[in-house]
């Protein structure tokens, strides 16, 4: 029986491999920002979490890597188009654009953590 986190994320069990738990396990959504689409697909909360720590995110005392946490995240999260999941943030780097990528590292937090996507929705229904 699958086991969930608090988000209501699947969590990846411990002798399953990270790849094969993405490819089959994982949930996806398209999302459109700035016009274009990208397609995302989960991650498991343990790589979530592990790359927040290595980059900084998370904590106090830390030097924060913004700019490897936003490429690792396009990378391992964007799986269309191809060249945003191939380059990272190298991709909107060439393109000289800053607006999109943020507005997508929202919608990407946003699609990690459902729990707080449904509470965003239930406050803009009561607004």
């Amino acid at each position: 029986m699958p086991q969930y986190n608090r988000e209501g994320m699947i969590t990846c069990p411990p002798k399953m491999s990270e790849g094969w738990f993405r490819k089959m396990i994982a949930r996806q959504e398209t999302v459109e920002v700035n016009g274009q689409e990208f397609t995302l697909q989960s991650v498991s909360p343990r790589w979530y979490i592990e790359t927040n720590d290595r980059c900084g995110i998370t904590g106090t005392g830390s030097q924060r890597d913004t700019a490897r946490y936003m490429d690792l995240m396009l990378k391992n999260v964007v799986i269309a188009p191809a060249a945003v999941a191939a380059n990272g943030y190298r991709y909107f780097d060439d393109l000289g654009d800053i607006e999109t990528p943020e507005m997508l590292m929202r919608e990407i937090e946003l699609f990690l953590r459902p729990g707080k996507r449904a509470s965003r929705s239930q406050a803009a229904r009561e607004a």
